[in-house]
């Protein structure tokens, strides 16, 4: 009996030194979820915190802003991109509705073998993000180009470009000209495609 008392205790100890950080990346936990203001929030009630995943709206309008919050309804906001549910790879990125091209729209389909005889250019759609306070990791972010084809043929790749703002009392990253950085390491995190 003794053993089996030693042995709880000795889990109690080991669980209050790992298990914050354990339960927080377990996607099993990441069992609901929200949109507030078109942000997809990932909430982990047993570890009380959240991760934002894609932010998707109607259409784009140039220099818009998109704000990760701190915290949602008391949890704090952790991580951008995450696993939500049963493991499944939900990452931050910029959706436009607009910019998709819908199983309606197949007729207007390019084979690939042809872009290069119709012509392409790539037009950035640049954004803000507004990062808070409590974001500690950078788990997954997905880059989009979105294909529009032109009246003429022609194929247009556009691509969202980020300029970012970090909260100063983020005690993990920082922000400069618009880029996010470690803290820890002063190196430039690498996971988004920029403004220029």
């Amino acid at each position: 009996m003794k053993r089996l008392l030693a042995f709880i205790f000795a889990l109690i100890v080991m669980f209050s030194f790992t298990g914050c950080k354990l339960l927080e990346d377990l996607s099993l936990l990441y069992a609901e979820s929200v949109y507030v203001e078109n942000l997809h929030i990932c909430i982990n009630d047993t570890a009380g915190c959240c991760f934002a995943g894609p932010y998707t709206c109607e259409e784009y309008t140039y220099g818009m802003e998109i704000t990760i919050p701190d915290e949602y309804e008391g949890k704090p906001i952790k991580h951008i991109g995450g696993y939500y549910g049963r493991g499944f790879p939900t990452p931050f990125y910029f959706g436009i509705d607009a910019l998709h091209i819908s199983s309606s729209d197949e007729e207007n389909y390019i084979e690939i073998s042809t872009i290069d005889e119709v012509g392409y250019k790539i037009v950035d759609l640049p954004y803000v993000l507004n990062i808070g306070k409590n974001v500690d990791s950078i788990v997954y972010v997905e880059n989009e180009y979105y294909t529009h084809i032109e009246d003429d043929g022609s194929v247009v790749y556009y691509h969202p470009v980020v300029s970012i703002n970090c909260s100063e009392e983020n005690k993990h990253f920082y922000s400069e000209n618009g880029r996010l950085y470690s803290r820890k390491t002063n190196e430039l995190v690498e996971d988004f495609d920029y403004a220029d």
